[in-house]
């Protein structure tokens, strides 16, 4: 008998028609089922109560990478998103004694990169909304603060020429994972306002001070020009003193959704900035802020929903 599906239902329609008292001849017959069927359907109800096999709980190999480690990879993307797949490779086989190969270490990357869009909260975005419309849509009120990292990566340039069957080779720095430096900045419709660099990750207290000694006395009081700040939910950023510091300018402090970059317009500018790094090779990350324009600030607070 030729293999073919056989649907649940006709499957409890032969048990069925068994406990009526037919004949096995006859429901092989009428159903065009084989004597084997009937019986392998008989013994999986009595064992289980259904005619379907459950699903095996062992299906495909074992994953190379584990949740934990999984877990740890993300980590690491969050905190420096530009990290090449051969640099977590080589980190992955030191740290955690795995062999796994750029290929595989991708695909099982795509799972984890996608991880932020189904993190997203659309209440808390659609409440977004509705303080934005609450504040009466005026982007001039607004003030965006964030910070973002650089390293040698950020500087060589991803393409080159040669002649035909020749290397492209640059002056540019190789990767040294020693090096790295971190930008704050805020960032109005009429661009950067305010700008600091510093050596390593911004801390908790490093973004304070910025904020306190930078980006504050640029504020003025709500509902005025620049009355309003408004930050990611980075760890570094939920500070009781920072919200003192404001509350006493008598100015705002919003906080965006979780995992919506797309809603923070200086995001974009910092895609700019490093763009900007890497066609006039800049060492001094201050002076390279100012390729930031009113225009593109502009244009970049449009763009994320502000009017």
């Amino acid at each position: 008998m030729v293999y073919r599906k056989i649907s649940r239902d006709l499957k409890d329609a032969a048990l069925r028609l068994w406990d009526l008292g037919w004949e096995e001849a006859d429901i092989m017959q009428g159903l065009v089922v084989s004597r084997t069927s009937l019986y392998r359907w008989k013994k999986l109800f009595e064992e289980l109560g259904t005619t379907v096999r459950p699903p095996s709980p062992l299906v495909g190999r074992p994953r190379i990478l584990t949740r934990a480690v999984l877990t740890a990879c993300y980590d690491i993307y969050q905190k420096d998103p530009d990290i090449y797949l051969d640099e977590l490779q080589f980190w992955l086989a030191i740290h955690h004694d795995i062999a796994i190969s750029i290929s595989a270490l991708q695909e099982n990357l795509d799972a984890i990169l996608h991880k932020i869009a189904r993190e997203r909260d659309q209440q808390q975005r659609d409440d977004w909304d509705v303080v934005n419309n609450d504040l009466g849509g005026d982007s001039n009120l607004f003030i965006f603060a964030d910070e973002t990292s650089k390293n040698d990566h950020t500087l060589p340039r991803k393409y080159g020429r040669a002649p035909s069957g020749m290397r492209a080779t640059t002056d540019t720095y190789a990767f040294n994972c020693d090096v790295g430096y971190s930008v704050g900045a805020a960032m109005s419709k009429e661009g950067y306002l305010a700008v600091k660099v510093l050596p390593g990750a911004f801390d908790s207290w490093d973004f304070l001070e910025f904020v306190s000694e930078q980006v504050v006395p640029l504020m003025n009081a709500w509902p005025q020009k620049h009355s309003v700040l408004v930050i990611d939910n980075c760890r570094i950023h939920h500070n009781d003193a920072l919200l003192e510091i404001i509350a006493a300018n008598k100015s705002l402090l919003l906080y965006l959704p979780l995992y919506s970059p797309d809603l923070n317009p200086i995001e974009e500018s910092f895609s700019t900035l490093k763009a900007h790094m890497r066609r006039h090779n800049a060492e001094i990350l201050a002076a390279a802020c100012g390729c930031i324009t009113a225009e593109m600030a502009h244009n970049w607070f449009l763009h994320a929903g502000y009017h």
